[in-house]
């Protein structure tokens, strides 16, 4: 998990938006 690309997606990161989206 890199905080870099978290921080570019706008504090969520690809795999925390799927998990979120499930």
């Amino acid at each position: 998990m890199s905080e870099q690309g978290t921080k570019k997606s706008g504090g969520l990161s690809r795999r925390d938006f799927l998990k979120l989206m499930g």
